[in-house]
């Protein structure tokens, strides 16, 4: 993090003292932290990392009709569909929180693509057996829409992060 906003300064035009002093005044300021300011820091993280679990819960649940309507190559492509959308907004929205640190992110991208594809494999096991009682469509593989799903979820990061080489921190904001 430090080498980019080094970097990014250096492009500026700034001098190096300035630069130095720059630095030095964040890492004051996190050290400096209140513990309220510490405390908040922390309970939004979690409040994201719980949202975002609600919210691939509120996803597999709605791949449910889905699932019974649809087969083969058009519920991939859907299913692809939504893990690269959510994946996308999930990326943006965790790339422009300041306070996140490169182990945040690991957790981040480590839990989210494992409980979507946990989430992902009970939803299609309940619906494959809502298909046998209603004897309609076919059943689905639980093991491959928990994958396909994960992998589409996780896809933005690993584009972001390895791809595109962007870091921690949104680089399109200015201060």
């Amino acid at each position: 993090m430090v080498d980019d906003l080094v970097k990014r300064l250096k492009k500026k035009g700034w001098e190096k003292e300035h630069i130095y002093d720059a630095v030095e005044s964040i890492y004051r300021s996190k050290e400096n932290r209140s513990q309220g300011t510490k405390l908040m820091d922390s309970l939004m993280y979690w409040f994201l990392l719980g949202l975002v679990i609600v919210i691939n819960f509120a996803v597999s649940i709605a791949l449910i009709p889905l699932l019974l309507g649809l087969d083969g190559l058009t519920l991939y492509l859907i299913i692809i569909t939504l893990g690269i959308i959510f994946g996308l907004l999930l990326e943006h929205v965790i790339r422009s929180i300041e306070h996140l640190e490169p182990r945040h992110h690991f957790l981040i991208a480590i839990i989210i693509p494992a409980v979507a594809a946990i989430n992902a494999f009970i939803t299609t096991k309940v619906t494959n057996k809502f298909e046998g009682i209603l004897q309609i469509g076919s059943l689905h593989n639980p093991i491959a829409i928990s994958v396909v799903y994960a992998a589409a979820l996780a896809l933005p990061f690993i584009v972001s992060r390895f791809v595109l080489k962007k870091g921690y921190y949104s680089e399109e904001l200015e201060y």
